[in-house]
This record gives C-alpha cells, structure tokens and sequence, in this order.
C-alpha cells in the first residue's frame, strides 16, 4: 500500500492521463426550462469492496481520488454500510469529500453526514441512502442507523429554500419513495442508460472510437423493465454521425443520444 498526501495524489490523478489524451466529450440536456448548468460528478455509493484488504483504506483513496478529479459528493450505499467500525473511521472520518445523506444516522463524531449539500448557487443536492444494494446485499453494522427515507426527504426538503433547484440521488432508491413519487419501481439512474452506449459502439465498430457523446432524457426506465438499445447512423463524413435510442415500454424512448465516432489511427 503507498500512502500519499491530497497534493501527491492530486498530481497522480493527473498524471495519469496524458495531455494528449483523445478523451469523448459529453454533453447531457434535460428537457425543459431549466438553464443548463454544469456537469456535476456526485458518486452514487457502492464503491467500497468488503471481500478485499484494508477495505477501509481502499475507500478512503477512492474518495481521494474523487476529490483530486473535482468531485462535488458522495452518498453512502450498502456496501459502505457493511464496513465494521474501524474500516469505516479509516475510509471517512474526516471525509476528503462531503458525504451527503438525509436518512442516515452516524454514531461517531469524526464522521460527518450532510442532509444535503449546496453545490451552486441555488442547487441543492439531496442524498438517500439504502442498506440494500439491489443485488441481495443487505448491510448490517451498529455504527450507523437508516432513518425512514420518505419522512427524513420530506424534511430535508423543506428545510431548504423554496424556490431552489435540487436533485435527489441515492445509491438505490428505496422502492417506497419510488412509490410516493409515483413510479412502480425506481427508477434507473440516467446516466447508467448513457453508460450503456460507449459498449455498445464499440462492439459494432471496433475499428473506430467515441469522440463525443450527448444526450436527452425523455422517459422513465423503472428497474426490472427491459430496453432495447438501436441506432441508426446519418452521416458518414470520415466521421460517423450515429443517433442512438434506448428505448423502454413506454410511447416515448428513455434516452436519445448522438455519437460522433472517428477512425482508431492505424485501423
């Protein structure tokens, strides 16, 4: 294991992506009025690995990591939840990165839990928490206690101010609260149908690579609904214009995207 200082590691992360990197852009809209803000990166949980060593360490170096590459937060899941007591003071007893999380209760003072987090001015983010990672995991530990996720979000909420734009995230949305927003099931983060894209692409055209990806969210895709990803490709120019639609069971797709793909050098 090495240990560094937050400036060794920032020049790490750094470092570990060359300055001539061919890296795709992305480009995300939300339908609506709202004027488009940046990109904000939030890590939605279950980062921690239980089944390996010094668990504890490896979940402090990536919240370390996320903070070097300008994260903005991180909201505990299960498997931080399955942390013992002394892994979970190692990985975040004094955060490097803010962890936010309207029902869950910690016992220890030197771990520090935000309800919510401003992240611009009039943005507001809200965490939720799960011990149930969807995938039969379900945390125990007698360091920390989930409140009731609906009561502790409605009084999350109205603590803030009235007019603010907040956006609600959680490791996996507890199928209650799914409920009360109105959704049979919870829904499937949008970003996780994006990352569904580069695969794919990937797979049809191996010989070329993603240059730049953007994206709009229509529907919902609630968990356990199945989606068919296709694509149809307009424009072929030495670049490949591709539009891409994951489309769900409902009348509208759950995301439009479009992909500009260029030839692998060598390929």
């Amino acid at each position: 294991l090495h240990r560094v200082d937050e400036e060794g590691l920032a020049l790490s992360a750094q470092a570990a992506i060359p300055d001539d990197a061919n890296l795709p852009e992305y480009d995300v809209a939300i339908p609506g009025e709202a004027i488009p803000q940046p990109l904000w990166l939030v890590d939605l949980g279950n980062f921690s690995w239980t089944q390996l060593h010094f668990p504890g360490l490896r979940s402090r170096t990536h919240l370390q990591i996320l903070s070097a590459i300008g994260a903005r937060a991180a909201i505990p899941g299960a498997s931080e939840l399955s942390l013992g007591l002394s892994d979970a003071v190692a990985a975040f007893a004094d955060s490097p990165l803010p962890l936010v999380s309207c029902n869950l209760v910690v016992d220890q003072s030197d771990i520090e839990i935000l309800p919510s987090l401003q992240l611009a001015d009039n943005w507001y983010l809200v965490g939720v928490s799960s011990s149930e990672d969807g995938q039969g995991m379900h945390a125990r530990a007698d360091w920390w206690q989930l409140a009731d996720s609906a009561s502790s979000l409605t009084n999350t909420l109205a603590s803030l101010p009235a007019d603010c734009h907040i956006i609600v995230a959680g490791a996996n949305l507890d199928p209650a609260l799914a409920a009360r927003a109105g959704f049979a099931a919870p829904p499937v983060h949008g970003m996780r149908l994006m990352a569904e894209i580069a695969p794919a692409l990937a797979a049809w055209r191996p010989d070329m690579a993603l240059k730049r990806l953007s994206g709009t969210f229509v529907e919902p895709l609630l968990t356990g609904e199945a989606a068919i990803l296709s694509g149809r490709v307009l424009r072929v120019d030495g670049e490949a214009l591709v539009r891409i639609s994951i489309q769900g069971p409902r009348r509208g797709p759950s995301l439009l995207a479009e992909a500009v793909l260029v030839p692998k050098e060598g390929a």
